[in-house]
């Protein structure tokens, strides 16, 4: 009888402890913020564009995971292609995105991101150059 109250107590008092903080590595924060460029087709001729792009990066739900919200430029106006919940690797230091055409790898090397987009069938379909907006 002993042992249930104190295996109860132990319980309790485990849920009650401060839940413990962990500091965002700032590789990660880096990549909060917009991010502009290119996104060029690599497929032609295709129905592909060549574009001007801005990702909007915020932080997700999870450790490790990023909210991102591509946009494409077209006159000057950002028009908006989709928001994704995306991977990032801090070992790699790669961002992935998995979308229902394809998947977004971006590596992020200082203020720079760069990769492709590929198709499901693993087609490269696009090769992505972005900078971070300075702030």
């Amino acid at each position: 009888m002993k042992s249930h109250l104190a295996l109860a107590l132990a319980v309790m008092a485990s849920m009650c402890a401060p839940a413990q903080t962990t500091r965002p590595d700032p590789e990660e924060k880096a990549l909060i913020g917009d991010w502009r460029g290119d996104s060029i087709c690599v497929v032609r001729p295709s129905a592909c564009r060549d574009e001007k792009a801005l990702y909007r990066i915020k932080t997700g739900s999870q450790p490790n995971h990023f909210s991102v919200e591509g946009d494409k430029i077209v006159n000057g106006q950002a028009v908006n292609m989709g928001t994704s919940d995306c991977a990032y690797s801090p070992r790699e230091h790669t961002l992935t995105c998995e979308l229902p055409r394809g998947v977004i790898h971006l590596t992020l090397e200082g203020a720079r991101l760069e990769g492709n987009m590929k198709l499901t069938d693993g087609t490269l379909w696009r090769n992505i150059t972005l900078k971070k907006d300075s702030a």
